[in-house]
């Protein structure tokens, strides 16, 4: 019961997550503008 409870858990944080998943998408773009170490740090995020 606690596992199935627990990946519940985990896939609605991570992988049915909308707003996350748009903030990883954005994040390469805002980066960019700024430092370059910044934007391969949140580059690599997206994948």
């Amino acid at each position: 019961m606690i596992a199935k409870l627990f990946i519940i858990v985990i896939a609605s944080i991570f992988v049915n997550n909308f707003v996350f998943s748009r903030f990883l998408g954005i994040c390469p773009y805002l980066g960019v503008s700024k430092q370059w170490e910044s934007a391969m740090g949140m580059g690599l995020a997206v994948i």
